[in-house]
């Protein structure tokens, strides 16, 4: 099976009042560069992420050697909300992989493991998701049946339409997905814990 890992990393940071990908974290590393550091560890498949809002500040990052390699794929439409963003993704690598795991830039505390276990319990057909706060959601791993409704995705509502739909789903309990980022305060909450 050949697995893209896309990581959603086009949206505004609004709520952070900034780019919250590049913010540092307490490890040294910004928020981005800790993702792409745990999908590419996983070696579970091959690494994009999906910018927008922030390309140009991402790619200058990675070009510093801030951010690890990885493909970066350029939303332009990124401002029509994260369901675009998926289809554009999932449109740009449909044709060259058999499943697509997607997960957020700021989902700080997922590990490699995490992206481990999502693909042992993928079983070539059905759709697997991490399930927190009694909801379906990302990280999820779609199987290349579902590119067609990923890529047909629009607006701010994502992929869950999709997991809510969808009798194939297999939801396994992952409580560390539930932690993001969405403001500083955020962010100084997690850098004091994992201090």
């Amino acid at each position: 099976m050949k697995l893209a890992i896309m990581i959603l990393a086009a949206g505004q940071s609004q709520r952070f009042n900034g780019c919250k990908l590049l913010a540092q974290m307490s490890s040294g590393d910004s928020l981005l560069s800790h993702s792409v550091v745990n999908a590419t560890t996983s070696q579970v498949g091959d690494v994009y992420v999906v910018t927008g809002r922030w390309h140009d500040d991402i790619e200058h990052a990675q070009r510093q050697a801030l951010v690890p390699p990885c493909k970066l794929l350029y939303c332009s439409e990124w401002s029509l909300g994260i369901g675009h963003s998926i289809a554009y993704g999932v449109g740009c690598l449909a044709d060259d992989y058999d499943a697509i795991l997607v997960t957020l830039a700021d989902q700080v505390a997922l590990t490699p493991e995490t992206f481990k276990l999502l693909v042992s319990e993928y079983d070539g057909s059905q759709i697997v998701c991490a399930q927190y706060a009694g909801q379906c959601g990302v990280p999820v791993l779609f199987p290349k049946r579902y590119f067609s409704k990923l890529t047909s995705l629009s607006g701010d509502s994502g992929a869950k339409k999709i997991l809510h739909t969808e009798d194939t789903v297999k939801a396994i309990q992952i409580r560390s997905a539930e932690v993001d980022i969405d403001t500083k305060a955020d962010l100084d909450r997690w850098n004091s814990l994992s201090a």
